[in-house]
């Protein structure tokens, strides 16, 4: 990977004026290391066929299901590309399980090394269902592949490369298949390509066969990425004709509910800030139109639970119309309910989108027919989705960046939350690299006087590996009337200082940039990874645990959470939301089981020598 580049910065992914796109050295947040140990004590018996995995978990996991692959780098996730076949895919690039990069001191920014590896568990290619497997039989493999797609797009020097495990002789047969970078770097396809790849060798066709991908890469951060999807592994399997799948699935994330945020502070929304309608993204992988129905189902602490059903349509075939365009599917109404008074300072919403056949059919990949979306109401604004696909800089000396929120009544600005890029943080030099954060009045829609300046700042990075952003808390809160204002740093350094960019959520529109010629709006599609933060006290989120707070986690839970020590804690209770306690534990039961259990919202209560306190869990199974 040929990049000219100097201390930390690379070529840019893209350029608009001042603003730049580029890749993130580090994505801790993105491979949470205690996955790492989940289902390791499962047994070791080889997998049969079919072999398939499409990555749509990846609503609520971002590591590989560890029942089909083994522990790896690799970051499951939903949006670093446009368009893959369903939502969900695999990512490899130059990080490790940490998501930090291979070589962190490294600075050969020229070479190409060995970076991640994905590598199935053992399968059974000698027996299936009582008979012995053939050549005849057609076996193959195929997979969906994207290079770059919104990450760095690998050169020609990187590559992704497919390899074999032999059973009788104990060893891989590398490259049966591989991927070079483009010619052409500049050239970012969002279009995943179908590659095919038969097993024409006997001596495969054995128990505790494997398969693995690894990729080639600068290893000093997120660079050259491939995206993996739609792998399958059977039988009776042609290049040519094989090519459709009785599949309806979701392709990627529902639309945001808000017309001004993704979530906002609970005190600040009102039924004015809600879209009329949401847009889901529903495809048939079909040769032929599938009868099919859309459902969607709202819960809260706060409110009795709602649904939506969109009945039911025959959808045409994604290669000929593309996903779904009709209307009570891919655009339903908004019924999305706030509870504007009641409740003082948050709720947390549990969304469930799912898809119903009309017929009997068994689907090829049942678990891409659902998604989920959490919201939480608290003390933010947060125009990103919580994931950074890439890094923004703004690359000019005294540069500005804030953003626009508008304050529904009187409140109090205590602070500010910044994703830096947690890698690059940790090389700045701190007298070199400061910012200062800065509230601005309205004037002609873009930002007027200035109205704070909280003085000098330097990156840090959180101080937990599952925060990936810092909190920045003003000394003063600043007390602001009702109305527009504008929140966010002015740099000291003419390169700019990384912060974390979402590429799948829209907010350029709220996001104001002043390179050195004044106020504009910013040129960039997606949202920059920083959040004003209002009202009585900081937030710190629920999805991971803190260690100066209660906590519960992994949260959401798919079949077991654990509870961090309280030295205080006398007893804890599990409410469901209809007011029966689910289970009642003791301070040396500080683990809970949930795979019994309805996917939904409940209420955690601890009681401590202290008093009580709460947190919302959320359940949702595979």
């Amino acid at each position: 990977m040929g990049k000219n580049c100097f201390i930390l910065f690379i070529l840019p992914l893209f350029l608009s004026a001042q603003e730049v796109w580029v890749p993130l050295l580090g994505k801790i947040q993105e491979t949470n290391p205690g996955n790492f140990q989940l289902k390791q004590s499962m047994s070791a018996a080889s997998l049969m066929l079919p072999f398939k995995d499409d990555f749509s978990n990846a609503d609520r996991h971002t590591v590989p299901d560890a029942s089909r692959w083994l522990p790896c780098a690799v970051a499951v996730n939903h949006g670093m590309a446009k368009a893959p076949p369903t939502l969900g895919m695999a990512t490899m690039d130059g990080l490790n399980r940490w998501g930090l990069p291979y070589q962190p001191e490294g600075s050969n920014w020229n070479a190409s090394d060995a970076a991640d590896t994905l590598c199935s568990r053992c399968i059974n290619l000698k027996m299936l269902n009582a008979q012995q497997l053939q050549l005849s039989d057609s076996i193959a493999l195929s997979f969906y592949v994207l290079p770059g797609g919104w990450g760095d797009m690998p050169e020609v020097q990187d590559s992704l490369i497919l390899d074999f495990y032999n059973p009788q002789t104990r060893s891989w047969n590398n490259r049966i298949w591989f991927m070079k970078g483009p010619a052409l770097p500049s050239v970012n396809d969002t279009v995943f390509k179908r590659c095919f790849v038969p097993i024409t060798q006997s001596d495969f066709l054995q128990d505790s066969f494997q398969f693995r991908f690894r990729n080639k890469a600068t290893v000093m951060g997120a660079f050259d990425n491939w995206h993996l999807d739609y792998i399958y592994l059977d039988r009776y399997r042609s290049a040519h004709a094989d090519t459709v799948y009785n599949d309806i699935a979701f392709t990627k994330m529902p639309s945001p509910w808000f017309n001004s945020a993704r979530s906002l502070p609970f005190a600040h929304c009102n039924a004015a800030l809600l879209q009329p309608r949401q847009s889901v993204y529903i495809a048939n992988l079909n040769g032929q139109p599938i009868n099919m129905q859309y459902q969607r189902s709202i819960q809260s602490q706060a409110m009795p639970s709602s649904s939506y059903s969109g009945g039911f349509t025959n959808l045409q075939p994604y290669l000929i119309n593309g996903c779904s365009t009709f209307t009570p599917h891919s655009n339903p109404p908004n019924t999305f309910t706030v509870p504007f008074s009641g409740y003082a300072d948050s709720v947390c919403y549990f969304i469930s989108h799912r898809l119903n056949r009309g017929t009997a059919f068994s689907d090829f990949f049942p678990h891409n027919d659902s998604l989920s979306e959490f919201i939480s109401l608290s003390n933010v604004f947060a125009m990103d989705d919580g994931s950074a696909e890439c890094g923004y800089l703004n690359k000019s000396s005294n540069g500005k960046m804030a953003y626009q929120i508008e304050l529904q009544k009187t409140d109090s600005l205590r602070g500010l939350q910044i994703y830096w890029d947690p890698v690059a943080s940790l090389k700045l030099k701190a007298l070199s690299y400061r910012f200062n954060i800065k509230v601005w009045s309205e004037s002609g829609g873009k930002p007027g006087s200035l109205l704070y300046d909280n003085g000098a700042s330097y990156p840090r990075y959180a101080d937990s590996l599952y925060k990936p952003f810092t909190n920045y808390i003003f000394k003063n809160p600043i007390k602001l009337n009702k109305g527009l204002y504008f929140i966010g740093i002015e740099q000291f350094v003419a390169e700019g200082i990384p912060i974390g960019f979402d590429r799948n959520t829209d907010f350029s529109s709220r996001l104001w940039v002043d390179a050195g010629s004044g106020w504009k709006p910013s040129g960039l599609y997606g949202s920059l990874m920083m959040r004003p933060v209002v009202g009585s006290d900081f937030a710190l989120g629920f999805n991971k645990p803190q260690s100066n707070k209660l906590a519960i986690f992994p949260n959401p839970a798919q079949t077991e959470f654990n509870i961090v020590p309280q030295s205080d804690l006398l007893f804890y209770q599990i409410w469901n939301m209809q007011g029966v306690c689910m289970y009642q534990g003791r301070p040396d039961r500080l683990k809970v089981n949930v795979a019994q259990w309805q996917e939904g919202i409940y209420t955690f209560v601890f009681y401590k020598t202290s008093g009580s306190e709460s947190q919302i869990l959320i359940v949702v199974h595979n």
